[in-house]
Parts: structure tokens; C-alpha cells; sequence
């Protein structure tokens, strides 16, 4: 390849080439620097790209916890209407909520009796054994007294009048207070007048 010399503007000479003045050579970025650049543009720009971007779409169901959410930032406008249960409530809260008492309602029809029960068991032997009645007739005068015999008590008694419009008076236990031993009785007529009649005791032996 020939080369002349060609003047220069400050009149020295330059040597050129016959196919006109030399390019100088481009520079190209390596694999390794444009690598680089891309993860720079995403580091300056993603945050801001994301904090627009991001959706409850973008986000993996039950991927949140009570720790990602800053307190005091939900309200009531961020919780959709009856969405929440009694389940998801302390129970200091459902107590709080708990209005007062309403008026009594009326009541219902009695329910059907029930089936009887099982026969219980047999009790135990009673303080008392056996029973007689012991009785005494009254003609006249004071009460008259249906005694009962040594180790019996009078449990009962009475009087009956063996006259028509007559009226027992006195029908009581004796003695009227501590362990009765016998009944006491009187019968009149309408004329308070006494009549025939009878007065018994029910003694029991002790």
C-alpha cells in the first residue's frame, strides 16, 4: 500500500492513504459490563416499580402473617361487611358487644309426664313397732283420756259423738307438750250439754 504525503494546515506533511484518511476503531462493551448496566437499571428502578405495581394478586395466599402488617394501619373500611365471625373475636370482646337482657318471654306449654321410674329400694325399718288403737267411752263431765299401755307413745286419736246435733269439744294429745301418751276427748250436743260418745288413741310401741 502506497502512501503520500499531504500537507498539513501549519504547512507540515502527513502520510495518507490512497483510500482516503484511517477511522478510528469503535468501542464495544463486553458481555461481562452489559451484564452489570442491566442489574444496575433494576436496582435503581425496581423499588419504585413494585411499589406501584403490587396487587393482592401478586401476593401468595396465607404467604402474610400478623407480623407483616404494621398495627393500627387496618380500619374498618379495609375489613369487607361480614366477613369476620365470633370465631375470629376474643371473648373479651364478644363480652363487651353482649347487650343487656331482654324482657322476659312467655311460658311454653307444659311438656308431656314423663315415663315412671325404677322402684327404689326398700327403706329402713321405722323407730315404731307395732300399732293398736286404745280407746275409752265418754258418758259425762271433763274430757276423758284413751291411754296408751308402758312403752308406747300415741302416734294419732280422735273422738266421735254417738248422738245426733252433737259436736266433738275437745279432741287433743296428752300431755299437750313432750311425747303424747294418750288422746284426750269430749263430745256435747248444740246445748253444750255432754252425751255419749268415744274417744280412741293410735299407740305405736317404741
Amino acid at each position: 500500500m502506497r502512501r503520500s504525503n499531504k500537507p498539513r494546515p501549519d504547512g507540515s506533511t502527513a502520510p495518507t492513504d490512497r483510500r482516503g484518511p484511517r477511522r478510528r476503531p469503535r468501542l464495544r462493551p463486553s458481555a461481562s459490563m452489559a451484564v452489570a448496566l442491566m442489574a444496575l437499571f433494576v436496582a435503581l428502578g425496581g423499588t419504585s416499580y413494585a411499589a406501584i405495581k403490587i396487587t393482592g394478586k401478586n401476593v401468595k395466599n396465607s404467604s402474610l402473617t400478623g407480623a407483616d402488617i404494621k398495627n393500627g394501619s387496618l380500619g374498618g373500611t379495609d375489613v369487607r361487611n361480614r366477613s369476620l365471625t365470633s370465631g375470629d373475636l376474643s371473648s373479651g370482646t364478644i363480652s363487651s358487644l353482649r347487650g343487656q337482657s331482654g324482657p322476659r318471654g312467655q311460658s311454653g306449654p307444659a311438656g308431656q309426664s314423663g315415663p315412671a321410674g325404677p322402684t327404689g329400694p326398700t327403706g329402713a325399718t321405722g323407730t315404731f313397732g307395732t300399732v293398736t288403737t286404745r280407746s275409752v267411752s265418754y258418758t259425762g263431765g271433763n274430757p276423758v283420756t284413751a291411754s296408751c299401755l308402758a312403752g308406747e307413745v300415741a302416734v294419732g286419736g280422735g273422738a266421735e259423738a254417738f248422738v245426733s246435733n252433737s259436736y266433738v269439744r275437745a279432741s287433743t294429745p296428752t300431755p299437750t307438750f313432750g311425747t303424747p301418751t294418750g288422746w284426750a276427748g269430749q263430745t256435747l250436743n248444740t246445748s253444750n250439754a255432754a252425751v255419749p260418745g268415744v274417744v280412741y288413741a293410735i299407740c305405736a310401741r317404741r
